[in-house]
């Protein structure tokens, strides 16, 4: 018994993808890029706009992470207020008086704060951002300039 194949002739070419499909995720991906960097530069703007005071070390806590600083200081409106901030490059005692940069709106013991020495934007983000938005870019390039019209074969190169 010998097995016949499905087709007769020459095998079956795979679809392509439509050109509106390619088009369409390719402005997808850019507003994405877009969305990403735009909301990573917010993030930096706010955190410039926060107030900077000098703190003291209460405790150390160890997590995953890395080591979190419980700091107090003094604010003009509150009194003494808690904040919980990452340890950043350096290593902090308890009782180490240290620079925080923390945000207004926010009081009680919260994680909304950052040693002043750390800087205001991750580059991480801003590079990742960067990146999304070459290839959304490449994307757009190759998907409204160079993909050939449906049901049209491309042309050989000469």
């Amino acid at each position: 018994m010998s097995e016949t194949p499905d087709f007769l002739g020459e095998k079956p070419k795979k679809p392509r993808q439509s050109r509106a499909f390619a088009r369409g995720f390719s402005i997808f991906f850019l507003g994405f890029a877009l969305v990403f960097g735009g909301v990573s530069l917010w993030f930096s703007y706010d955190q410039s706009t926060w107030s900077e005071a000098d703190a003291t070390v209460v405790s150390r806590e160890k997590r995953r992470k890395g080591i979190d600083l419980r700091v107090e200081f003094e604010t003009p409106t509150v009194g003494t207020t808690t904040f919980v901030v990452r340890e950043w490059q350096t290593v902090r005692a308890v009782g180490d008086a240290v620079r925080i940069r923390y945000d207004v709106r926010s009081s009680g013991e919260v994680r909304n704060a950052r040693l002043a020495e750390e800087p205001i934007s991750e580059p991480e983000f801003l590079v990742g951002a960067a990146g999304f938005a070459i290839v959304g870019l490449g994307l757009v390039y190759w998907s409204w300039f160079r993909m050939p019209p449906d049901g049209k074969p491309r042309s050989p190169r000469r």
